[in-house]
Parts: C-alpha cells; sequence; structure tokens
C-alpha cells in the first residue's frame, strides 16, 4: 500500500523561488501528497502567486508573520497523511523525491527516514549525506554515531529538510516546534524527535536540493545563544558518554557559545556584563566539566568569574576595534 506525504512549506517574501518549490511537487511521479503552504505574512507578491494556484492537493493558509516554527506548526496541524515531510519555499525537489521515500518506508517499515540533500550556489552543487550505512539504523548506533555526524557532514542530521517522519509518532510524542527559537530550531525539533527514538532508516538519496544564500527564515537571526547553550547542553547528555572524543568535542563547542555570547554583547555597560554572568552561571550548574579546561585566552578570564575583568576586557577590546576601524 503506498505511502501518503503532507509537504509542508512556510513562505516568507519568496516571490522568486516559490513557483519552482511547488511545481517541482505538483511534477512528482508519486502522487499520494497534499502540500501545505503556509503564507506567514509576506509582504511582495508571494500571497498572489500562491492564491493562482487551483491544484486540489494545494492547500494555502494565510496568517500574520509569527516565524518559521510557527508556520510549520500551522503546517503540522493541517496536516492529514501518513508521513511529514518539510520543504522551504526557496528549494525544490527532484522529480522521484517521493518515490524514493515511498520505497524505502515500506522496505524498512521505519517511522523517520533521513535522506541526503544537494546543496546548490550560483557556481556549483554537491550531495551533502550522513555517513551511516544504508537502511534501518538500531538506536545505540545511531545514539553512539549523533556527535560525529553532526561534526562531520554538515550537521545534516540537524537540517528540517530531506527527511519524512510518521505523522502519528509526532502526535504520540507531542512534537512541535519552538516558536521562541530564531537559531537552530530545526535542530532542536530534531533533538527532541531522536530522543524518543524513532525505528530509523538512512537513505542515500539527495534528491532535495537545498538552496544556498538564500534567507530561509521569517525572522533575521539573532546569535540567540542563550538557547543554543541549553541545546547544546542536551546533547552532551543525551548524545555523549563521559570520556569520549565526542564528549570533549561538544564541551568544545560550549565552551565557544559561552564565549561567542560574551563577545557578541551589544552591551557593555558593567551591570549587564553583571547580569549576564550571573545567568550564565546558572546554566553551568551541574556541567562544571564545560569550565573545567578552557580553550581560549577569553575563556580563562570568563571561568575565572572575576566580572570586573570581564567586562575590562571588553571595554578594551571594543575600544581596539573602534579606533583600528577608523
Amino acid at each position: 500500500m503506498a505511502v501518503s506525504f503532507s509537504i509542508i512549506i512556510p513562505v516568507y517574501n519568496k516571490e522568486r523561488y516559490v513557483r519552482q518549490c511547488i511545481d517541482s511537487i505538483l511534477d512528482q511521479t508519486h502522487n499520494y501528497f497534499e502540500i501545505i503552504i503556509v503564507n506567514d505574512g509576506s509582504t511582495d507578491s508571494s500571497r498572489e502567486i500562491l492564491d493562482s494556484y487551483t491544484d486540489f492537493r494545494i492547500k494555502v493558509i494565510h496568517c500574520t508573520n509569527g516565524g518559521v516554527s510557527t508556520a510549520r506548526n500551522i503546517g503540522l496541524e493541517n496536516s492529514t497523511k501518513d508521513y511529514i515531510t518539510f520543504i522551504d519555499a526557496d528549494d525544490w525537489v527532484n522529480k522521484d523525491f517521493l518515490s524514493i521515500a515511498n520505497e524505502e518506508i515500506e522496505k524498512y517499515g521505519c517511522e523517520l527516514l533521513i535522506a541526503g540533500l544537494t546543496k546548490v550556489s550560483d557556481k556549483h552543487q554537491r550531495a551533502v549525506k550522513s555517513t551511516f550505512n544504508i537502511g534501518k539504523i538500531g538506536a545505540t548506533e545511531f545514539k553512539d554515531g549523533f556527535v560525529d555526524q553532526m561534526f562531520s557532514n554538515e550537521g545534516i542530521l540537524g537540517y528540517v529538510a530531506a527527511k519524512f517522519i510518521q505523522r502519528s509518532f509526532l502526535e504520540n510524542n507531542n512534537l512541535r516546534f519552538d516558536p521562541n527559537m530564531r537559531l537552530a530550531e530545526d535542530l532542536a525539533f530534531w533533538i527532541s524527535a531522536y530522543k524518543q527514538n524513532p525505528i530509523t532508516a538512512i537513505s542515500d538519496s539527495s534528491s532535495y536540493y537545498y538552496r544556498q544564500g538564500a534567507e530561509n527564515s521569517s525572522y533575521s537571526l539573532s546569535p540567540q545563544h542563550m538557547s543554543q547553550f541549553d541545546l547544546w547542553t542536551e546533547i552532551l547528555e543525551t548524545f555523549t558518554s563521559p570520556h569520549t572524543d565526542g564528549h570533549q568535542t561538544v564541551l568544545h563547542k560550549l565552551r565557544g557559545i559561552y564565549e561567542a555570547h560574551f563577545l557578541e554583547l551589544n552591551d557593555i555597560r558593567y551591570s549587564n556584563v553583571q547580569k549576564e554572568k550571573k545567568m550564565m552561571n546558572y546554566r553551568l550548574l551541574g556541567n562544571k566539566e564545560i569550565s573545567g579546561e578552557s580553550d581560549t585566552f577569553f575563556q580563562k578570564i570568563l571561568f575565572g568569574g572575576n566580572t570586573l575583568i570581564i567586562w575590562s576586557y571588553l571595554k578594551s577590546r571594543r575600544l581596539y576595534h573602534l579606533f583600528s576601524h577608523r
């Protein structure tokens, strides 16, 4: 029996690309699908383009701008088919995108199928795939290899694209995107899914074309280091074991996020630096190994705990950049 798919497309000011995206889906060789397009308050001609389609498989939902995560959640709430897949409005897919997924889902009996994608720029294109063995993968193997996959394959496991997840699995585990995240919201969503240990299979396909250099979010991204710190702490605790290379790799990542939070502060008044230091110290509770070592000179200052020294360093750094760029 053929698998049916709900394809969710958030759209925000994508008049240049959205026709190619939709047309590539309508051209699929596998016909059991619905397209749920959420127009997230576009201010260009995207709305008119979307409303020009009359295909019965397309459902267009217009809403006020709430961000890509909110738009995807609206798509999930309106989905009705067996499996969910997400496509960004500036991307497109080969005509065999769904037929390959259908064959592999039926073959492996999986709740989650992870495929590769093809990154496309003005100058070249290249396939990016997981290096896990093709086929069904056990929960332990997936967990043990997760960190290596994230750092050696351009973070493919965290991309929202080129994955197919059973709708009932999402519903049973109450999985949704966090609308408060503006950075790595895709990774946060998949981490929540992976923690529930779905029956997972790896595909060799790369029929999804990911356009590089285009804005994919309805909001302009901000560093959001606090949410990043919490997310990678969760990865440390869930997908690594102490004294392993993966554990150390994530510790380095966490120290880098901690450092970047202070280096990118706009407000470096002493009172604000003191407030941020207290907030980060709270996040370090129970994770003393993060601050147990330092990878850079500034990290040594940060983990030393003296707010005055931290503030003085940031002030000197700001003055240096101010005068050196005159």
